[in-house]
């Protein structure tokens, strides 16, 4: 589930299962598809 979030006034989508942040809702979601919930090996 994508979750949203708000920061330095802009809207954020989240992938519940890392964390890692989309600025569109759809990118956000195509992601958490293919998530395997780990936190992602490279800098956000």
């Amino acid at each position: 589930m994508v979750t949203t979030t708000k920061r330095n006034g802009s809207t954020w989508y989240a992938c519940e299962g890392c964390g890692m942040l989309f600025g569109e809702r759809q990118d956000a979601a195509d992601h958490e598809q293919a998530c395997d919930g780990e936190d992602p090996d490279y800098l956000q």
